[in-house]
């Protein structure tokens, strides 16, 4: 509201930022009503007063461009005309203003923007950005030139704070880096940007141009942009973020003079769409500031000095104003300008809500005031002045340079005398001192001497001293180096100075070939480097014991935690996988979406059956797009034959990603994880979806994957009145019984005999708890059809048969209760995010100890009790015995023998059971449960959260079968691609706070399905009509075929000889893809934008390479289709365009992935030897693997190892077979034929003993061509020497 003058010296109450949003006296009546009514009505009220008008200037012809109050330190930074910034600190009461620095950034340009920074403060001009200390020192100073104008300047005060974005009128910006003053990179920007805004709350930017464009931009892809929006048609004026919504006023009508619209538009940040809200105002608006205090509200400015607090978003009646069709009146304050030709050019609020200031033409600052002792922030912070002392009048204090005569001359003012000389306006302070860049070792004066000057650059002859790139150590720097070294027993742990990383292989191959290889493995800290390991074993692991007391002194052994993959220049293939994995099994790889299920998939391949029947239905001729268990089944295949190298799941967890029944069941991982993403949950939801899902694919075997898996539970409710409804469920996994007591109080509540007693001390051991899940009763109300009345209604379900070969048990994950113990870090920590929660009762029944991992539901992480974690270390059991009674009862008991396979440490782990289950032989007797049946445990995925802080993540504890016919298993740990033997007293241990299992494995002893399903899938496997897999028909009939290379089709005499020994080339292309990610806002609605190049398959071209008519000729060139956007078809390589792989234009006769797919798995399986140039590359993009003894690589075949570099098939065709290929339209048959011509050149080599002749003049003339052929014909020079070609006896 606004209130008029109530005093004749020109002060005026206005509404404190503190009570924004009350509503005041309506305007009318006169100035001692008004005062009077603004007093009575409320007693909270403060009055803002203008405190003061000051000259910034000499004179007013230097108009205030800019008004900045700092948000660290208590200091009101002034802009001019002029060019020249000032800074001043408020005085008390804010009456006053003390110039602190002063300094010009530009003699003939306004300044436009003044931003604070940690460091300095950034002051931009058209011609001019600089970057100063807050007492004058020149940080940065960068000049533009006339062709630059720069227009706007912008710092995240989260993403990237120590980089500027400066916005140029010629459609350009730079990334300015602040620290070295240098420019980081360039992109693309509207002309003339005006404002250029970071959100708060997220990473994006904002910007506004002077012609009313609004456009947001990602600094995390480059500054792509990702909306814009056409604001204004005219200009644009001011804009201001206001919590999760942008304002932004300014003209949308020409006219003489052009004036501001009467409205602000307000935009959702999180949406951004083009119909925006609106703010109806009096006037047209030219300021708009957010209120510092609230995220809801913001300061309105207008030229004639006006200033109005309004709502964002707008209310309803901000937006259809007062019921006459007039707009109300939100002033709540109206600025004393000198006269009728002056305008307010600037405003700014400080962050305390204290003070704000208002910038006019006439060079003027007004002060206004909220408080009696205004300060500007909210901790404040006084910068250093001098204690200045003679000033006029002898009274010692401060001289203010508060000047209300506008013809005041400087050179009036007296000299100021200091009690300390040093500590001038120029001295630099300690804040100020900061880190330099070491100095630049010296040159040799006899260098200098010797030194040859030509334009500028001096040239000296090198007298190789020392090695390029290398430091002078002092002396006795090795033996230091060597004291540091880490102990080689725990040099793979997690150290406090950084974890062990593996070099790339490119650094290993560097090094071997400059014979200075010293080890596999490099540490993030330089003093952890070590050099005792040698290539052939380029690394060492913990032992057994090392990771035990690790693991119970609270830390987490390294083969649980995260591993992550180092990136380089040649790709993820440089990566050394195998310093991760020296077994014989393969791991997957941790970078893709949903690869929180690498533990899931590496459980059920280990699953015997399951494998084989996924296995054999991948090579069926499966029409299916999507078909789970045909990725499945490749998965598996690649698993199979790694052999210890790494896969990844991309395929599958693409396929799945497609499904909506993933979605639906909520499987799909967040983007960006967090303490809150329930991974335990995850998992358990992923493995019921692989398995409904499967079983459906299945058709006429679909009882096959219910009898692995399954079992049923049958549930019956009798009513007191006798009748009984019955209902069969099947199900794949077992639930865990999580609440105390949730059986006795049924019991009690039916009539039973238990006691309030015994239901509080119920044994929580894993064998009851799995019982009670097996088996349990409910008492409810509920309406009976038959007596048509409410009863008391007990549902109970109970096991209806045994699971017949493997079955899971869920674990309960919920979120943990608060503790009245517990303390304030502890349940700040159990606020974090959902983890394991689990219960635990003393003493059973029984009198024994009752041991359940419901135990830690009121600890938080390392805050458990020794007595629990004692017991949490055999909560587990290794085998268990199941069985029903005569009267249908589950009864479930441990069971220990030597006959389940207790590994390396069985012994020791049997006599602790016998210990423990000492009297577990009577409950059987007494049960009768001795014709039950055995379960071994197979696998355990447990969740395993490092800090309370970070995301969990999911790692598989699987037992391997004793290998060579012996009797001792083994278990392995699964860590995506970190595959490690461990011992198995880890397994079962689940003392540690950050470990808890998710789903539990058992297998039955002796199972009969088992078998029977590997029999069926045998029978699967000699049924396939491997005729039809080869001759898949194409998804589309092209109008117009283009002519392609012939392909001649395997005939029935060809698909009996793919086998071993039989050799084909192969060659694929690729374009890319652009991986659609998106940001999800707050209202669930997403904003898409795009982060790389993803590669997929286009086409596939195999050729025959056996001796034979048919030499050299292709029998599979397929175009593959994809309906995806491509977002680069790289035709110099590929030879594909656009329209060239859509079903509906392409010319071509286009195949799915999966029928292409299949066709290299049967090549591959069927031990056929395959001949190509880089196909670890393609193999990788392609998601499949090949053992290598059926793998002949040309790059390898033709590489020196006197020589890191790896030629290209284009320079090798030239240089050995004598003749270009890829001129022009690329063919990967051509690529193919030349490949097979190379290795039979190389075997003509190899036997001639030429090989190693011919690789050097290979090598000496790429370093002459630049491993490029020449365009020209071939030449004499080009020609190696051709030995007389052996007859191949094949």
């Amino acid at each position: 509201m606004y209130y008029g003058l109530h005093d004749p010296d020109n002060v005026f109450e206005v509404l404190s930022p503190q009570h924004q949003g009350q509503q005041g006296p309506p305007p009318g009546g006169d100035d001692s009503d008004q005062q009077d009514a603004a007093i009575d009505s409320d007693e909270q009220w403060q009055p803002y007063i203008e405190c003061a008008d000051v000259l910034t200037g000499h004179h007013t012809a230097w108009p205030v461009t800019k008004v900045l109050i700092d948000p660290k330190f208590e200091l009101v930074w002034c802009g001019r005309v002029s060019g020249q910034v000032t800074s001043y600190k408020l005085g008390e009461r804010g009456t006053s203003l003390q110039k602190y620095s002063s300094f010009r950034i530009s003699n003939t340009a306004p300044v436009i923007d003044i931003l604070s920074h940690n460091d300095g403060i950034l002051c931009l001009a058209e011609d001019s950005l600089q970057f100063r200390m807050r007492g004058g020192a020149p940080l940065i100073v960068s000049n533009a030139d006339k062709r630059s104008r720069l227009c706007a300047i912008g710092v995240s005060s989260s993403y990237r704070s120590n980089q500027a974005v400066v916005g140029l009128a010629h459609s350009q910006s730079l990334v300015v880096e602040l620290g070295r003053g240098t420019v980081c990179s360039r992109f693309e920007l509207e002309r003339d940007p005006k404002t250029i805004k970071f959100a708060p709350n997220s990473e994006l930017m904002y910007t506004m141009t002077v012609m009313g464009i609004l456009s947001v931009r990602d600094p995390r892809i480059g500054f792509q942009q990702l909306n814009w929006i056409k604001a204004f048609d005219v200009t644009a004026l001011s804009m201001d973020i206001v919590g999760n919504y942008l304002a932004v006023c300014g003209c949308s009508e020409w006219g003489t003079p052009v004036r501001p619209d009467r409205a602000i538009k307000i935009y959702d940040l999180r949406r951004m769409d083009a119909n925006p809200l609106v703010v109806k105002c009096v006037d047209g608006p030219g300021f708009l500031k957010a209120d510092p205090l609230t995220s809801s509200q913001m300061f309105v400015g207008y030229y004639d000095g006006h200033i109005e607090l309004r709502d964002c978003p707008p209310t309803t009646t901000d937006q259809a104003g007062t019921g006459d069709g007039g707009v109300q009146d939100f002033t709540i304050a109206v600025v004393n300008l000198p006269n009728r030709l002056s305008a307010v050019t600037c405003m700014d609020v400080s962050p305390s809500g204290d003070v704000a200031m208002f910038g006019d033409n006439h060079g003027i600052l007004h002060i206004w005031s909220a408080t009696d002792s205004p300060t500007l922030n909210l901790n404040p912070i006084d910068p250093l002045l001098p204690h200045i002392k003679g000033t006029v009048g002898g009274s010692g204090s401060e001289a203010a340079l508060l000047v209300d005569d506008p013809h005041m001359s400087f050179s009036d003012c007296p000299l100021i005398n200091y009690d300390r000389p040093e500590l001038l306006l120029s001295h630099p302070r300690v804040d100020d001192v900061f880190d330099v860049a070491k100095p630049l070792p010296q040159i040799d004066p006899a260098l200098l001497a010797s030194m040859q000057v030509s334009d500028f650059v001096g040239y000296v002859k090198n007298p190789r001293q020392r090695l390029r790139n290398q430091a002078t150590f002092p002396p006795g720097w090795r033996k230091k180096w060597l004291s540091e070294a880490p102990d080689k027993e725990d040099s793979f742990n997690q150290t406090e100075e950084g974890p062990v990383v593996p070099l790339l292989h490119s650094e290993q191959r560097r090094r071997q070939i400059q014979g200075r290889y010293w080890s596999g493995y490099h540490q993030s800290h330089p003093s952890n480097v070590s050099g005792a390991n040698s290539s052939s074993a380029p690394n060492t692991r913990p032992t057994s014991a090392t990771a035990r007391t690790r693991s119970q002194s609270g830390l987490v052994p390294p083969h649980l935690q995260k591993v992550t993959i180092q990136y380089s220049k040649f790709g993820i293939e440089d990566f050394d996988f195998g310093f991760y994995n020296q077994t014989r099994y393969g791991g997957l790889e941790s970078h893709l979406p949903n690869s929180y299920c690498n533990a899931l998939l590496q459980t059920l391949f280990f699953a015997e059956g399951y494998r084989e029947l996924a296995m054999a239905h991948a090579l069926t001729s499966c029409r299916s797009k999507d078909c789970v268990l045909c990725e499945l089944g490749f998965l598996f295949c690649m698993l199979k034959d790694s052999k210890g190298r790494n896969c990844h799941a991309g395929n599958l967890l693409k396929v799945v990603a497609q499904r909506p029944e993933a979605h639906a069941l909520g499987i799909i991982e967040p983007k960006i994880a967090s303490t809150k993403t329930p991974y335990g949950t995850l998992v358990q939801t992923a493995n019921r979806f692989f398995l409904e899902r499967t079983a459906k694919e299945l058709r006429d075997q679909q009882d096959l994957v219910e009898r692995l898996f399954g079992f049923m539970i049958t549930t019956a409710t009798p009513c007191p009145c006798g009748a009984v409804k019955e209902m069969s469920v099947h199900r794949y996994a077992v639930e865990l019984e999580d609440s105390e007591g949730s059986a006795g109080l049924a019991s009690l509540l039916s009539g039973g005999v238990a006691s309030v007693n015994r239901i509080t001390k119920q044994v929580r051991s894993f064998c009851d708890q799995l019982k009670s899940s097996l088996q349990n009763s409910t008492v409810t109300r509920a309406w009976c059809s038959s007596c048509r009345k409410y009863q008391m209604i007990t549902t109970s379900k109970r096991l209806a048969a045994l699971p017949l070969a493997h079955f899971a048990v869920n674990c309960p994950i919920r979120q943990p209760a608060h503790s009245t113990a517990a303390t304030t870090s502890n349940a700040a920590s159990m606020k974090s995010g959902s983890r394991l929660s689990f219960n635990l009762s003393d003493t059973g029944g029984d009198g024994r100890s009752a041991v359940s991992p419901m135990a830690f539901n009121d600890h938080s992480f390392g805050s458990t009790s020794v007595k629990n974690e004692l017991r949490m270390r055999h909560w587990l059991l290794p085998s268990i015995r199941i069985g029903i009674d005569d009267k249908g009862e589950v009864h479930v008991s441990p069971h220990n023998d030597n006959s389940s396979g207790s590994g390396e440490t069985g012994g020791k782990s049997e006599r602790q059971g016998e210990v423990r289950d000492k009297g577990r032989d009577d409950d059987r007797t007494q049960y009768g449960v001795e014709e039950g049946e055995i379960y071994d445990l197979h696998a355990v995925i447990v969740e395993i959260r490092v800090s309370p802080t970070l995301p969990a993540r999911l790692v598989a504890y699987i037992r391997m079968p004793p290998r060579d016919g012996g009797e001792n298993t083994s278990w392995y740990v699964f860590n995506d691609f970190l595959v490690q033997k461990i011992d198995q007293s880890e397994v079962f241990d689940f003392s540690p706070p950050w470990k808890r299992p998710a789903v539990i494995y058992f297998t039955r002893r002796g199972s009969p399905v088992i078998p029977a399903a590997i029999d069926a899938t045998r029978e699967t496997g000699e049924r396939i009509d491997v005729n039809a897999v080869f001759n898949a028909p194409p998804v589309n009939k092209p109008k117009h075929l283009r002519p392609t290379d012939k392909v001649v089709p395997l005939s029935e005499e060809e698909l009996r000889q793919l086998k071993p020994g039989y050799r084909c080339a192969i060659d694929a292309e690729f374009v890319k893809l652009a991986s659609a990610e998106a940001e999800i806002h707050s209202d669930k609605s997403a904003l898409p934008y795009q982060t790389e190049k993803i590669p997929i398959l286009a086409r596939l071209s195999v050729i025959r390479g056996m001796p034979g008519p048919l030499y050299g000729v292709p029998f599979i060139d397929d175009y593959i289709a994809t309906r995806d956007p491509i977002l680069d078809y790289v035709s110099d390589i590929s030879g594909i365009h656009k329209g060239d792989l859509d079903p509906t234009t392409s010319s071509y006769e286009l195949h799915q992935f999966k029928d292409t797919y299949r066709k290299l798995r049967h090549l591959i399986s069927s031990g056929c030897t395959l001949i190509g140039h880089g196909l670890g590359n393609d193999f990788r993009t392609i998601n499949i693997i090949a053992p290598p003894a059926q793998v002949l690589d040309t790059v390898k075949l033709y590489s020196s190892p006197t020589h890191s570099r790896l030629i290209s098939l284009r320079f090798l065709t030239w240089s050995i077979l004598h003749r270009n290929i890829q001129d022009g339209q690329h063919s990967s048959v051509e690529d193919a034929k030349a490949t097979l011509e190379l290795y039979d050149k190389y075997q003509s080599l190899a036997d001639c003993g030429m090989l190693e002749d011919v690789l050097d003049d290979v090598y000496d003339k790429g370093h002459i061509f630049n491993w490029r052929p020449p365009s020209d014909d071939i030449g004499p020079a080009a020609a190696a020497p051709t030995p007389p070609v052996a007859p191949s006896s094949t």
